[in-house]
């Protein structure tokens, strides 16, 4: 993060309605971001933290989860759906990205684990297939690498299409409540059910034609999108590496404030994206669940071929 960009950040921070205390504050805003950027960007434990900004144990604890609560409240300004002229932008790059491109795709979901200590309850329930505990964190972003939806808490074990079918986005679509404009639609692997709002590739069980194999390649080189996201968003904020927190429930503001901050920075980066929000890595590997993520609905199937065969041309 530029210098400049600190400034606005601070700027956007301070704007926010505080609720008054009573005696003078600890730290002042500014030192306060300062620590919770330092804390973020790191896997500093509290002690070094302590020890770097010369506070105690329990202020720098405070002062990270209050001002991450603060960063929450800028949610709806940095993670948000886009608008249909933002959608035919976001398609527009998104085909560009290869030849032939995939066409009318308004972003690209996936999860990725957050690796947590066991809790105190439910531990195995956090338990994934990897290994270890963690969180499952579902994200859909657009071409320029933005998180346009975020969907966080579910425990590691749970599958893809699982929490995405419990998930905010994925109930309105289903339920036709969300409307993606222009027949678009967002691209998912294999772990997603396949429909007409949420593409995946064909299924490979060694007899792909040519032709599903070729639109499988330009389907992975344009999904790669929402891999490179979790992977700036990871090396960027290294505390999502490990969440060792002693609550759970802290785990939000942690998580999001990050969302938010990567979001921040990627608009006040680049002009293409400041221009569209001035209106106002690591992944989940595939698990096949043959009734759910394979056979999608007619519409959908047909869908596919038609994109298959528009690929081909």
């Amino acid at each position: 993060m530029t210098k400049s960009c600190f400034k606005e950040l601070l700027k956007e921070v301070k704007a926010i309605k505080q609720p008054k205390r009573k005696g003078r504050p600890i730290v002042s805003i500014e030192t306060s971001l300062y620590v919770t950027l330092w804390g973020l960007c790191n896997q500093n434990c509290y002690r070094e933290l302590s020890d770097r900004f010369d506070l105690s144990l329990k202020a720098v604890h405070g002062i990270i989860i209050k001002t991450c609560y603060l960063l929450l409240k800028l949610t709806k300004k940095y993670i948000r759906w886009p608008t249909s002229i933002e959608s035919a932008h976001i398609s527009e790059m998104f085909q560009a990205k290869s030849n032939p491109g995939f066409p009318s795709v308004i972003g690209c979901v996936d999860g990725t684990h957050l690796k947590i200590n066991a809790p105190c309850q439910e531990p195995i329930s956090y338990y994934n297939r990897k290994g270890y505990h963690s969180i499952l964190l579902q994200a859909i972003c657009d071409s320029n690498l933005v998180f346009r939806d975020v969907f966080f808490g579910w425990p590691g074990s749970s599958h893809d299409a699982h929490v995405w079918s419990n998930s905010p986005i994925g109930r309105a679509l289903n339920s036709r409540d969300l409307k993606l404009p222009n027949d678009m639609h967002i691209l998912g692997d294999s772990a997603y059910p396949l429909n007409t709002y949420l593409i995946t590739p064909f299924r490979d069980n060694g007899f792909l034609s040519e032709r599903e194999r070729k639109f499988n390649y330009i389907h992975s080189s344009t999904r790669v999108a929402i891999e490179q996201a979790f992977g700036i968003l990871k090396s960027k904020f290294r505390c999502l590496h490990h969440l060792k927190l002693l609550k759970l429930s802290n785990a939000k503001y942690i998580v999001m404030s990050c969302i938010i901050l990567h979001n921040f920075i990627r608009i006040k980066s680049s002009e293409d994206v400041a221009v569209l929000f001035q209106d106002d890595v690591q992944s989940t590997e595939p698990e096949i669940q043959e009734n759910e993520a394979v056979h999608g609905n007619v519409d959908a199937i047909t869908k596919r071929d038609v994109l298959c065969e528009f690929l081909m041309s």
